[in-house]
């Protein structure tokens, strides 16, 4: 078994590489994540990736609603590289208060 990796800056982000192997199978996982405070009005992320599952990516974004109230959002999908090309889609919003609840 072995594996590499490397991690880097890029693009206002951050890029993973890694591969490995072990009992004959190959691993490989690229992705890049970035912030999108700095073109966004509120806090959000960006992160989208390939491994030997499929194609993935993420979006987060969280706001202040005011009055302690806070909003999280996020969405995320995966594309199956299998010859059924799954499709997973997920989506979730979740309010908070500053009372923990």
């Amino acid at each position: 078994a072995y594996g590499a990796s490397y991690k880097g800056a890029a693009l206002g982000g951050k890029a993973d590489v890694s591969v490995s192997q072990k009992d004959g199978a190959l691993g490989y996982n690229v992705s890049f994540a970035r912030s999108l405070d700095d073109v966004m009005h509120v806090k959000a992320g960006v992160h989208v990736g390939v491994d030997e599952d499929g194609v993935y990516s993420r979006l987060t974004a969280q706001r202040d609603l005011g009055r302690g109230i806070g909003a999280d959002y996020e969405a995320s999908a995966r594309v199956g590289l299998d010859e059924d090309h799954n499709v997973n889609l997920r989506h979730a919003l979740k309010l908070s208060n500053k009372l923990g609840y």
